[in-house]
């Protein structure tokens, strides 16, 4: 169940700026939440002070929430408690949509922000990123079943360390058959078979979870639409 602040409710605008009068206009961004701890409960979430997410489970999201720009202090708490695991700022700039996510186990929980693409690719073709966001898992390659690399020598959270790593490709869209192997080697790590990418879309798909792991908190990936 999430709730959204009333105070980022009235100033949800359209995204670019919204005219007060035929001479002022506001600056806005958009950013999402996504909870990407495996072993994280789960959590509220506040924007400046403002609730922007109540009850968030692991794997699930916001929608985007569009507000004026500036530093936005994000804390992040289980739910129902002011025992804050998360105390970060996150700069949004005008015109930009952010994803704003919480990964890594729970004692080594952050945040990290990407910035996501809202273009309308051609109706043929998508935009797909992929991110790395398995906290204990090593370096890996994404490619399609017993073919072309598509993400090579991919490391957690490398994203945030070379931004280059959040670039999209443009791929034809269609379905398609993944899997996850150590870098370098032939070994499948993790099958994703059947991930269907329909034209004029946008996603990231993220590896999430420990390797090692059971249920919930299993090896595997999430897929999210960047352009809604």
């Amino acid at each position: 169940m999430k709730k959204f602040s009333v105070a980022l409710f009235f100033t949800a605008l359209i995204i670019g700026g919204c005219k007060l009068d035929n001479s002022v206009s506001i600056p806005v961004a958009a950013f999402r939440i996504v909870h990407a701890s495996p072993d994280a409960p789960n959590v509220d979430v506040y924007a400046n002070g403002s609730v922007a997410a109540t009850n968030l489970a692991y794997d699930s999201s916001t929608g985007y929430l569009v507000t004026t720009t500036g530093n936005y202090e994000i804390k992040v708490a289980a739910t129902g408690t002011s025992n804050y695991v998360i105390d970060a700022l996150i700069g949004l700039e005008a015109g930009k949509n952010y994803t704003i996510y919480a990964i890594d186990s729970l004692t080594k929980i952050k945040a990290v922000a990407t910035v996501d693409e809202f273009t309308v690719p051609p109706s043929d073709s998508v935009k797909v990123r992929f991110l790395h966001l398995s906290t204990n898992t090593g370096a890996i390659d994404v490619a399609e079943t017993g073919g072309d690399i598509l993400f090579g020598n991919r490391s957690f959270n490398d994203q945030f360390y070379n931004s280059t790593y959040a670039d999209y490709i443009s791929l034809p869209a269609g379905t398609y058959n993944l899997e996850i192997r150590p870098a370098g080697a032939p070994v499948v790590t993790l099958s994703l078979p059947g991930i269907v990418l329909n034209g004029g879309k946008v996603y990231t798909i993220y590896a999430k979870g420990f390797t090692g792991g059971t249920g919930n908190q299993a090896l595997s990936a999430g897929i999210l639409f960047d352009n809604p």
